[in-house]
């Protein structure tokens, strides 16, 4: 199966799905979704290094403005992706690696897909990571930790503290 599929969650929970407007075109499940002109759309060009706001969770063919069903692509969630054997270099745990030009796949270069696990297989090369904005990374601080459990929602919120 080609596409991004939600491997793992932090938080143990199940990703809900959305409903979108999208641009006229065929969507696949698993395929990575930019938004243009207001719309769910394929990734464009430019978007090959940024993360994609969202995850396409059925095969559907739409008209534009038709609604399909989406998921938002979460840092608190692993996904998997089956590379073809020849289309990537060599991997390492921790590379950054660029979405495909179909949304379906990665490809070679610096990305927002950090990889935290793969696998060769005869099928092609299994890769489990992470979309990790290129940007910056918010982390805690001690202080957070001092006060309680941080819950890892990036907003500096601990549990049970009200905040």
């Amino acid at each position: 199966m080609k596409g991004f599929f939600i491997h793992k969650s932090d938080t143990s929970s199940v990703q809900p799905w959305e409903y979108v407007p999208a641009a006229g075109g065929e969507y696949k499940s698993g395929q990575l979704l930019s938004v243009v002109d207001g719309v769910a759309a394929e990734i464009i060009f430019e978007d090959y290094s940024k993360i994609p706001p969202y995850l396409c969770m059925a095969d559907k063919t739409a008209a534009n403005g038709d609604l399909i069903p989406v998921t938002r692509v979460s840092s608190l969630h692993i996904y998997e992706v089956v590379v073809p054997l020849d289309s990537v270099g060599p991997l390492n745990i921790g590379d950054r690696i660029k979405i495909s030009s179909d949304g379906l796949s990665l490809m070679e270069g610096n990305g927002p897909f950090e990889i935290v696990e793969f696998d060769e297989t005869e099928h092609g090369i299994v890769v489990r990571g992470r979309f990790i904005d290129a940007v910056a990374t918010v982390t805690p601080s001690a202080a957070v930790f001092a006060e309680g459990v941080y819950d890892g929602l990036g907003d500096g919120a601990v549990v049970g503290s009200g905040e």
